[in-house]
């Protein structure tokens, strides 16, 4: 689960998008937690390091 990340939701169909900087941090924070043991991991997109 990451909070505080920026996304953008259609109004008609409730589809949830990012922008490509944003699609391309969170990527990057999903890699670095399959390097952890922890099978749940709750982040603050806000207070990760951009890559």
């Amino acid at each position: 689960m990451i909070h505080h990340q920026g996304c953008q939701v259609c109004r008609h169909c409730g589809d949830t998008t990012y922008t490509n900087e944003v699609a391309e941090r969170l990527e990057a924070i999903v890699a670095s937690l399959r390097r952890t043991l922890a099978e749940i991991a709750v982040v603050d997109y806000e207070s990760r390091p951009t890559a």
